[in-house]
């Protein structure tokens, strides 16, 4: 034991033995194996088969929620990037509201569809179903939507399934939306989640609110979000290089 030490001595050890306490992987149990592979499984074959399913008609899709995305009026416009600089940001910022962004993105090809809501509850999934995802599905031709999201109460599981066919009697769509969902604790199977979380810093945390009215009015931004997010990911277009198959994942479950 010593009264004192240096900085510099533990930086010294912990680079010695490869030591990188500040970085960290999160894990987690299944808890009941046979329910998660029950719902797992099917949306892996989903994923694994997406391109050709859609050649065959059928449109996988994943969709969930990025929420309480902060509009931030800062004191100066950031500096931009230059050689051997990164961006310069105020540090100062004055809240100006926040929304909810609806995303969803095409496993076959990697395209991504938001829309900004002020609020997150079923009618405001509904509205984006209504507005964005069931009208990009008949451009596209497909008979068949393989609909992947998560049990979170916003998707209400106990009313999805009937309202949906409901709306498609009533419009007479030529469509059948087929909803997987997925293993409770396990957002993280939906692509959609994954390409927000590798938005989170790029994107979300930048927004600047141009409004200089009431500081609860973030509707400047409101209908300019999706359009920024879809371009993050439709550079190219591409889609998920998703490895893990129904296999795979039986081995790490028991």
């Amino acid at each position: 034991m010593v009264a004192s030490i240096a900085v510099s001595t533990v930086g010294r050890w912990l680079a010695s033995e490869k030591i990188k306490p500040w970085r960290y992987h999160s894990w987690q149990h299944i808890l009941d194996p046979e329910a998660f592979l029950e719902r797992a499984r099917p949306v892996l074959e989903l994923y694994g088969r997406a391109t050709e399913l859609l050649k065959r008609g059928i449109w996988v899709i994943c969709v969930d929620e990025k929420t309480s995305i902060q509009a931030r009026k800062r004191p100066q416009a950031p500096d931009p990037a230059r050689s051997g600089q990164p961006v310069h940001v105020s540090h100062r910022y004055e809240r100006k509201g926040a929304l909810n962004l609806f995303a969803a993105l095409s496993v076959a090809d990697g395209k991504v569809y938001g829309r900004c809501r002020l609020r997150k509850r079923f009618v405001d999934f509904q509205a984006f179903l209504l507005a964005t995802v069931i009208p990009e599905a008949l451009a596209r031709g497909v008979h068949t939507v393989a609909l992947i999201i998560d049990n979170s109460t916003t998707h209400a599981p106990k009313q999805l399934e009937r309202w949906l066919e409901e709306e498609i009697a009533a419009h007479g769509w030529a469509l059948n939306i087929q909803v997987y969902w997925l293993p409770v604790n396990a957002s993280w199977l939906d692509q959609i989640e994954i390409c927000s979380v590798s938005c989170n810093g790029s994107f979300c945390n930048r927004i600047i609110s141009r409004d200089q009215g009431s500081s609860n009015k973030p509707s400047r931004i409101s209908s300019r979000t999706p359009t920024r997010l879809q371009n993050l990911f439709n550079g190219p277009t591409r889609s998920l290089n998703w490895k893990k198959n129904s296999e795979c994942i039986n081995g790490g479950v028991y």
